[in-house]
């Protein structure tokens, strides 16, 4: 018997230190199940990069693997999916 993920939802947390207030995100990529393992890697890095290069702190970065979908997205009913959690900052 395979162990259910938990899912997560989107709850912002703000932490407050000398002015600067960090928020924690998830964001899930669901890309389509014809690319290979280093295309998804890839495509994941590009969209990491350009979080970092805007003041974003990556935390965790996990790679769930092709799953079955609910439902079909364009047609397609298995999607590679990945989890980013990430720490923004900005200042008041």
């Amino acid at each position: 018997m395979r162990k259910q993920r938990k899912i997560h939802t989107f709850v912002p947390q703000i932490l407050k230190t000398n002015q600067l207030i960090m928020n924690k995100y998830e964001t899930v990529f669901i890309l389509t199940p014809v690319l290979s393992d280093a295309q998804m890697k890839e495509a994941v890095e590009k969209f990491t990069a350009v979080l970092t290069k805007n003041g974003a702190e990556i935390v965790n970065e996990e790679n769930w693997g092709l799953r079955k979908l609910a439902y079909p997205i364009q047609k397609k009913a298995q999607a590679s999916i990945a989890l980013l959690s990430l720490m923004q900052n900005r200042r008041l």
